[in-house]
């Protein structure tokens, strides 16, 4: 007897974000204009009311930790003191009680890895040139190794949480490039970010937030209004981060564009792929012509073919001669590149380079151990991205902050590891199936 078995058509449901979800966008908002005209005054009852949301829902209190983690040190509530750590230090209380109250089995690899590179932190202490700032590290280590757990366990849906994810990061990259646009000033060859925002971070926060928004234009269950926005919004971040003259951040865009479009090519939506590539191309005619001048020939030829030469080569070549050698099992101690006055080895900045940066920081063995953990992280999230392409921008951004690495240090930057914990997230079985929605 044959037996014929039909399948439901599958349920599209469209995901929808509840009201409240807007008043947090309001107040990223008023958090950026109260910066801006520095009305210090009303600081704190804001941050008062937006920790009151965080309790509400733990997901306003991530979408706030990657709203300020992206404009990195431009809001400081007290001095050496971020709003994005306040709002990590709240997400990482509420999902710790929640954790040890669901009793939840964290996945082993992840522990291994977390004590693996605490015990690499320990170790290192003991050859450390900077022991105080080192134990400081330790802790804001440990901070963001809860806020990676996390982010994996967030007990909510995960489409309700990549809606939410898809809304921050629109807004934020339209805050980020009017801020940007607003506080501009004239820097080495041009136009560049001021006014404590950091032209290199600034530029590496801003190409995550690029990346992960191209990939929402075709992902993202929207009309065309929605399609169209982000478009805009992402043209204007472009336009920006050109401005800022940081060529690595360039450089890990393209990457990460180019892989995006990659698999948007090849498995999802061709005709809208098509389209974007043309106006990227446009929008790439439009900087090189119309771009102002000091800027352009910062992109220019002869600038980059004496690049090394003149900067991060000699600065590589500090390390590599005269640190490196006499460090090179455990390194320096973490966050050591750059924060100390290494005249004597002939070097006066950091190392500019993830894996020079890692290198005098942990030594060979903590190279062996984060190169591990990002090729674990790479590989297992493309496996996992033949079956949700909901995986595809944290995976596309994170290849382009890698990318960038090649002349930053940027192994501890935030939006690095919140796009390893959201790939995490998405391709760990027990994270995707039977979790409760939180608030929504």
């Amino acid at each position: 007897m044959n037996y014929t078995t039909i399948i439901a058509p599958k349920e599209r449901k469209k995901i929808n974000v509840d009201r409240n979800f807007y008043f947090v966008l309001s107040i990223m908002l008023l958090f950026v204009i109260f910066r801006y005209y520095n009305i210090t005054e009303l600081n704190f009852i804001l941050l008062f009311v937006s920790s009151l949301f965080v309790f509400l829902n733990p997901v306003y209190g991530l979408m706030l930790y990657l709203f300020s983690a992206a404009f990195k040190s431009y809001f400081i509530v007290i001095p050496g003191v971020t709003l994005s750590r306040v709002f990590g230090i709240l997400f990482f209380f509420i999902i710790f009680l929640e954790i040890l109250r669901r009793c939840t089995k964290i996945n082993k690899q992840l522990i291994f890895f977390f004590l693996i590179i605490l015990f690499i932190q320990i170790i290192s202490s003991f050859f450390s040139l900077s022991p105080m700032n080192l134990i400081y590290q330790v802790l804001l280590y440990l901070l963001e190794i809860g806020i990676f757990i996390g982010i994996v366990y967030l007990s909510v849906d995960n489409k309700y949480l990549i809606k939410c994810i898809d809304i921050t990061c629109v807004f934020t990259l339209f805050l980020m490039s009017c801020v940007a646009w607003l506080v501009r000033s004239n820097y080495v060859f041009g136009l560049s970010i001021c006014d404590g925002l950091n032209p290199n971070p600034f530029a590496t926060n801003l190409t995550f937030l690029c990346v992960v928004v191209f990939n929402f234009i075709f992902l993202a269950k929207v009309n065309y209004f929605g399609r169209i926005a982000r478009t805009v919004v992402l043209l204007f971040a472009i336009w920006i981060l050109f401005l800022t003259g940081v060529r690595s951040s360039m450089f890990g865009l393209i990457v990460g564009v180019i892989f995006s479009l990659y698999y948007q090519l090849k498995r999802f939506n061709k005709k809208s792929s098509l389209f974007v590539i043309a106006i990227l191309i446009l929008e790439l005619i439009f900087l090189f012509n119309v771009g102002d001048k000091f800027i352009t020939k910062r992109y220019s030829t002869d600038i980059l073919s004496t690049l090394y030469e003149q900067s991060r080569y000699q600065i590589w070549k500090g390390y590599l001669t005269n640190v490196i050698p006499k460090f090179w099992l455990f390194g320096t101690g973490g966050a050591t590149s750059g924060a100390l006055n290494l005249s004597k080895f002939n070097i006066s900045a950091g190392g500019h380079n993830i894996i020079v940066a890692i290198l005098v920081e942990f030594g060979v063995v903590g190279l062996i151990v984060f190169g591990s953990f990002f090729a674990i992280t790479f590989f297992k999230s493309l496996k996992f991205l033949k079956n949700d392409s909901n995986i595809l921008p944290f995976i596309a951004a994170f290849i382009a902050l890698i990318m960038i690495g090649i002349g930053e240090n940027i192994y501890s930057e935030k939006v690095v590891w919140f796009s390893m914990a959201m790939c995490w997230r998405l391709s760990i079985k027990n994270t995707t199936a039977d979790i409760k929605r939180v608030g929504a």
